[in-house]
C-alpha cells in the first residue's frame, strides 16, 4: 500500500470515528464517549474548546495524558488520540418556520418555503431577522452554536398575510381631489415587505395624488397629500381684530395655504393686497 493511500484510509478511519459535540466546549461527557476512563467526571464538566462547525479537533496521547493526570482518571488504556467535531444535522421546514415566525413577532403571517441551504449545520439557535429578508424571498440567517459561533443560513421564501387596501378604481391625474366614488376596496393577500397602503375610503377621499395614480394601483398614503383650506382664487371670509376692533369682509385668494399659513388676498373692493392667516376652510384672519 502507497503512503498516500495509507494515510487517505487513515483520515477516512479518523473522521467516521469522531466523537460528536455541541456547543463551545468539550464536555466531560464527550470525552468519556471515547476515552471511558473519563466517565467518572462530572458529565457537564468543560475539558477543552470544541472545533468549529466543519472542522475536527483531534487530541493526541500527550493531551490526553495530561487531561488524565489533570482530573484524576485512570492513565492506563489511554487510546492514541480522540477525535472530536460538531454534531450537525441538515435543515428541515419544521425547524425553520418557527424561527421565519418568530422574525414578525405576533404579527399573523403566512410563509410558504421553497427551498433551502443543503449543508448540514450544528445543533443550535436559528436565528433570522426581518432585515435578512430581500424582496426577492432569499432570506439570509444563522444557526448560533455557541458564544460568538454560528453558520450562514438561507431560505427561499414568499411572505403573505391578510389586507385591506384602498386602490384607484379609474385614472386618478395628479393634483386632482380624489372622490369615494374613484375608489375600490380590496380585501387579500399582501406582501408584508411592500409599502404600507391605504386602509380606508377616508383616509384618501378629499385628498390629493401626488401623482398620476393607475387603474387598479394599490393607493399609499405617501402618495397623497391634504389639499389647503385657501386656493388661489377662493372667495374668502377675512377677519380683523385689532384691540376692540373687530372687521369681516370679504377677499379673493391670490395664493393658496393650509391652515396656520399666510396668505396673500386682494379687496376687491379696492384692489389693495395684503397678507392673512389660514384658520379653516374658507376662512382667513388678521389679529393684532
Amino acid at each position: 500500500m502507497s503512503r498516500l493511500l495509507f494515510l487517505l484510509c487513515a483520515a477516512r478511519v479518523l473522521a467516521s470515528s469522531c466523537q460528536p459535540v455541541e456547543g463551545a466546549s468539550i464536555l466531560a461527557r464527550d470525552i468519556a464517549g471515547a476515552v471511558p476512563a473519563f466517565s467518572k467526571i462530572a458529565p457537564e464538566s468543560e475539558i477543552l474548546a470544541a472545533p468549529l462547525a466543519g472542522v475536527q479537533r483531534v487530541v493526541s496521547s500527550g493531551e490526553l495524558l495530561r487531561l488524565a493526570r489533570r482530573f484524576h482518571v485512570e492513565e492506563e488504556g489511554l487510546p492514541s488520540s480522540a477525535c472530536f467535531e460538531q454534531a450537525t444535522e441538515p435543515l428541515t421546514n419544521a425547524m425553520l418556520l418557527p424561527a421565519l415566525r418568530e422574525a414578525f413577532g405576533a404579527k399573523d403571517v403566512n410563509i410558504e418555503i421553497f427551498e433551502f441551504s443543503n449543508t448540514p449545520v450544528p445543533r443550535g439557535n436559528l436565528q433570522f431577522t426581518r432585515g435578512g429578508l430581500e424582496p426577492s424571498g432569499l432570506w439570509h440567517g444563522r444557526m448560533a452554536y455557541g458564544p460568538g459561533r454560528s453558520v450562514n443560513v438561507w431560505v427561499k421564501v414568499r411572505v403573505t398575510q391578510e389586507q385591506t387596501w384602498v386602490e384607484a378604481g379609474e385614472l386618478l391625474p395628479a393634483g386632482g381631489i380624489i372622490r369615494a366614488d374613484q375608489l375600490v376596496l380590496q380585501t387579500g393577500p399582501w406582501s408584508p415587505l411592500d409599502p404600507v397602503p391605504a386602509e380606508s375610503l377616508e383616509s384618501v377621499v378629499g385628498r390629493k395624488p401626488l401623482r398620476t395614480l393607475a387603474r387598479g394601483v394599490a393607493i399609499r398614503p405617501q402618495l397623497l397629500i391634504e389639499p389647503p383650506q385657501v386656493e388661489r382664487g377662493d372667495k374668502v371670509e377675512v377677519e380683523v381684530q385689532s384691540g376692540e376692533a373687530h372687521l369681516q369682509f370679504e377677499a379673493e385668494a391670490e395664493s393658496p395655504g393650509h391652515i396656520g399659513d399666510l396668505v396673500f388676498l386682494s379687496n376687491p373692493e379696492n384692489g389693495h393686497r395684503f397678507q392673512a392667516r389660514v384658520e379653516g376652510k374658507g376662512k382667513v384672519a388678521i389679529r393684532k
